[in-house]
């Protein structure tokens, strides 16, 4: 049974803590084991069943459907601002005609 401090060093370090007597080879470290099973990529029963299927949306992933509607959020932002562009360059250029024209 583990004492009650390592408990709580560990719960307080947040599942992990190293115990040292200042050489390496006595060293160890005391963690939760689910943060152990985490990080050596062990999937458990109760992770296992909370796994669900990717969706997919018109034959995507969500992934692939995010980054999809992501570039074509771009293609149309693009779009937009091209024609702001052509839009302010043709106001110019009828105002210059505007300007000569007067100017005669």
């Amino acid at each position: 049974m583990l004492s009650k401090e390592i408990k709580k060093l560990v719960d307080v370090s947040e599942g992990k803590v190293i115990l040292s007597e200042g050489d390496i080879d006595k060293s160890y470290v005391v963690m939760k084991l689910n943060k152990y099973l985490e990080e050596k990529n062990v999937v458990t029963e109760d992770q296992q069943n909370d796994v669900q299927p990717k969706k997919e949306k018109n034959g995507l992933t969500d992934e692939s459907f995010l980054d999809k509607m992501s570039a074509d959020v771009e293609v149309t932002r693009e779009k937009e601002r091209r024609t702001v562009l052509e839009g302010n360059l043709l106001e110019e250029k009828r105002s210059k005609e505007f300007d000569y024209d007067y100017g005669s």
